[in-house]
């Protein structure tokens, strides 16, 4: 080919390739501007990370879908407008309609890299990367598209939405503030100690755990320490706040209430197993599973211990408070669902693999996944009970 003919080929592809690009990028869903169903955007349901819904299904429940990916599922699950996106342990995000049964395009994340997703009801969403040169991506779901991408150092736990901005704590040592529109960093805060646990935020304060032990109540709007306690052992365990109360579960086993907007503690409960696990609350009980099996129930007010239940192996995930019935997986296989009041098991259901994403709701719709790679999508309907 004559030279000329080959650099006009190569100046016309170069024009040409935003068009392409644009033209095969298929990961999007179509998501309402108002969807009319309450979302589960991110970790916890809620920026106070509660993992609560006043109402939702309850037992017995039917299986009504499984749908199967070619790597192992998230810690946790988003739902928007009918729409489940799962980002798999393999680098790659797929989104899912609900009664569809099937998966849909998948995005593939730089270099393989295992995601971790959080949403807006709007359709946009922030991707944050265990590791990588840029590690927090805004990406339009509705346009297939990414808006902006930053280096925020390496991510071990899901982002905060909240304010119009992205709360991260990265792994190396400090906790930042972004503007959700650009991308932009707002604060940072260093610290000595490395952080695998997600923020909790309730009005102007944010909370967190660190490998040290070490606990933090930052001023969200600044990044301005307010207070900071040492507790006995690691914190892998996300913070939970109700009301001005914070709680904290340390890797040893020890659950510690604090005064939200001062730092102080109010009081100790010592559970029966190590906790890595992030507890679940209602403002009134706080439930806990910790690495022997065991799930117990906690008087908010004063850490009494109202009732104990005991699976067959190690509790896999936060538990999820639906009314008045928990939900909560176990390595040995298992769904348990129990009744808030006396911890009494009102159904289970044996899974494919280890139970360690954590269940959400969505309508009428549980939503759970295993490590035998599959979503498993239930709903109100028939007994599927195997006690």
């Amino acid at each position: 080919m004559h030279y000329c003919s080959v650099k006009r080929f190569y100046r016309l592809l170069f024009l040409l390739l935003p068009l392409l690009i644009t033209a095969c990028s298929t990961f999007r869903a179509d998501i309402a501007e108002s969807p009319k169903t309450r979302g589960w955007l991110g970790k916890g349901g809620s920026i106070a990370q509660s993992s609560f819904r006043k109402s939702g299904p309850r037992p017995p429940l039917e299986l009504v879908e499984t749908i199967s990916f070619e790597g192992a599922p998230p810690r946790n699950l988003v739902a928007i407008d009918s729409t489940i996106i799962v980002a798999t342990q393999n680098g790659k995000i797929y989104t899912c309609r609900i009664g569809q049964g099937k998966k849909g395009k998948a995005l593939k994340l730089p270099h393989n890299n295992e995601g971790m997703v959080v949403a807006q009801e709007n359709g946009l969403l922030i991707i944050g990367l265990i590791i990588g040169n840029k590690t927090l991506f805004c990406y339009d779901l509705k346009k297939g598209k990414y808006l902006w991408q930053t280096r925020a150092g390496l991510l071990a736990s899901e982002p905060v939405l909240d304010d119009g901005s992205v709360f991260v704590a990265a792994r190396l040592k400090h906790v930042d503030r972004y503007d959700m529109l650009d991308g932009k960093r707002i604060w940072r805060f260093d610290l000595d100690s490395q952080i695998h646990t997600t923020p909790a935020i309730s009005g102007n304060i944010l909370a967190f755990g660190s490998d040290s032990g070490t606990i933090y109540g930052l001023k969200k709007s600044s990044g301005e320490k307010i207070w900071q306690q040492k507790l006995d052992s690691p914190i892998f365990a996300s913070p939970v706040i109700a009301g001005d109360r914070v709680f904290f579960a340390s890797l040893h086993g020890t659950i510690y209430a604090f005064s939200l907007s001062m730092g102080r503690l109010q009081w100790t409960y010592k559970a029966t197993g190590w906790i890595r696990r992030t507890p679940a609350t209602n403002a009134s009980v706080l439930i806990i599973g910790a690495g022997d099996g065991s799930v117990e129930a906690l008087e908010e007010e004063s850490g009494r211990i109202l009732w104990r239940f005991e699976a067959g192996a190690g509790i896999g995930t936060t538990p999820l408070i639906v009314g008045d019935v928990i939900y909560v997986g176990s390595l040995d296989h298992h769904l348990y669902a129990l009744s808030v009041a006396e911890g009494k098991l009102l159904w289970k259901k044996k899974l494919d693999g280890r139970v360690r994403t954590n269940p959400i709701v969505f309508g009428d719709y549980l939503i759970a996944g295993s490590e035998d790679r599959n979503i498993y999508v239930f709903r109100n309907g028939k007994s599927d009970n195997e006690q």
